[in-house]
């Protein structure tokens, strides 16, 4: 090369591996949460399983699943009232869409909200 130019160079990174096998991702199973015929449309009801309780809805035939917990101060969402897909939790009135988790009272707060599978009469949570 003329004295002008600058020699190639090339980034190399190294990663130490320590040979130890990654662990396997954590097993997330669906768990039984009870009946649709257990659900009436327009309904919610708490589902405790070892250590998750969640929160079953039926919005127009559709079942959905969040955290029973609201974030605002820990009220049972499972016993909120339940117009369309929007649940009013007892405590204090704050609302979220079951549909997707979001706080219509505090675009800052979020749900988790679980994967539902419904085959036949029975309805399972991912959780």
């Amino acid at each position: 090369p003329a004295a002008s130019e600058s020699p190639k160079t090339a980034r190399i990174e190294v990663v130490a591996d320590s040979g130890a096998p990654e662990p396997p991702p954590p097993v997330v199973e669906f768990r039984k949460a009870g009946r649709v015929d257990d659900l009436p449309d327009g309904r919610g009801r708490q589902v405790d399983f070892e250590g998750t309780t969640c929160a079953v809805y039926n919005v127009g035939g559709q079942i959905y699943a969040t955290e029973n917990r609201c974030p605002h101060a820990g009220g049972p969402l499972g016993e909120g009232e339940l117009e369309g897909p929007v649940v009013t939790c007892p405590l204090h009135q704050w609302k979220f869409d079951v549909t997707t988790g979001q706080c219509l009272n505090n675009p800052a707060a979020r749900l988790t909200v679980y994967p539902v599978s419904v085959e036949g009469d029975h309805v399972a949570v991912q959780v």
